[in-house]
């Protein structure tokens, strides 16, 4: 069982598909689409949901009943072995709506956050939403650069100890789950 998200699905997509409700009998249309990468009579349904909880659900009800992950062919209806789920997200302007986003906010207040090991330090000179982006998006050739260069990174125990020292210390930051994005305030 695989979960895809993506957010280029829409292009080039066929939107069709039918699903039977199993405690009535009835069929009734189920928004899908099926990606060009995707067009072999083998291929799988890519189903387009906004709800987290709905793609796992189908995911476990297509696996509890394969006859209903099908797709259409010219001469058929072709029954998938894999299962498929997709979530597609229009992100016209990622970086745009982070900025907006950004927020002040004391050490105090973040100290959750690192206690779930979930802050990322961004050094002075490098963008906070650029870095968020970049995280939000798996952009892995430039995380894995701001890592090699030290311009992103957790926290060290010296610097958590100085911040706890001095839990008024201000800083921006962003969440991009499950990570808070943060830069010093200076």
């Amino acid at each position: 069982m695989h979960l895809l998200f993506s957010d280029s699905l829409f292009k080039n997509t066929s939107h069709y598909g039918c699903k039977k409700d199993l405690k009535s009998n009835h069929q009734y249309f189920l928004g899908v689409i099926q990606p060009p990468c995707l067009s072999s009579p083998q291929s799988s349904f890519s189903i387009f949901l906004f709800n987290k909880e709905i793609p796992k659900a189908i995911a476990v009800t297509l696996k509890n009943h394969p006859v209903v992950n099908a797709s259409y062919t010219a001469d058929a209806i072709s029954y998938n072995s894999e299962i498929n789920v997709a979530v597609a997200v229009a992100m016209p302007d990622l970086q745009e709506k982070l900025s907006k986003d950004i927020a002040d906010i004391s050490w105090q207040e973040l100290l959750p956050h690192a206690k779930r090991d979930a802050i990322i330090i961004v050094e002075p000179g490098l963008d906070l939403s650029e870095v968020a982006v970049a995280i939000a998006q798996d952009n892995t050739a430039s995380v894995q650069n701001w890592i090699a260069n030290k311009s992103i990174a957790k926290p060290t125990a010296d610097r958590l100890s100085q911040w706890n020292d001095n839990p008024q210390t201000q800083f921006i930051a962003l969440i991009v789950q499950p990570f808070v994005v943060v830069q010093e305030s200076h």
